[in-house]
C-alpha cells in the first residue's frame, strides 16, 4: 500500500513529498528537493539514509533495494 501526501510547511517554497513503502517499514521523502529514505531497522529504530537524487522513479527504486540490503 502507497501512501502520497504533499503539503506545504511554513518557511518552505516547494511542497515535500511523502510516501509509505514496503507495509510501511520504508518511508521516501525530500528533504530541500532531494530524496531520503527512512529504513525501519526494528526496536523502535530507523536508519536516515540520502539517496541523492531528484528522480521520483530512481528514488523509489533506490529505496526498495536499500530495504534489502
Amino acid at each position: 500500500m502507497q501512501i502520497l501526501i504533499l503539503h506545504r510547511l511554513l518557511g518552505k517554497t516547494d511542497a515535500e513529498f511523502e510516501e509509505k513503502m514496503v507495509d510501511g517499514k520504508v518511508l521516501l521523502f525530500t528533504r530541500n528537493g532531494i530524496f531520503q529514505v527512512r529504513l525501519y531497522k526494528g526496536k523502535r529504530q530507523y536508519i536516515y539514509k540520502s539517496l541523492k537524487t531528484r528522480d521520483l522513479a530512481k528514488a523509489r527504486e533506490l529505496a526498495v533495494r536499500a530495504h534489502y540490503e
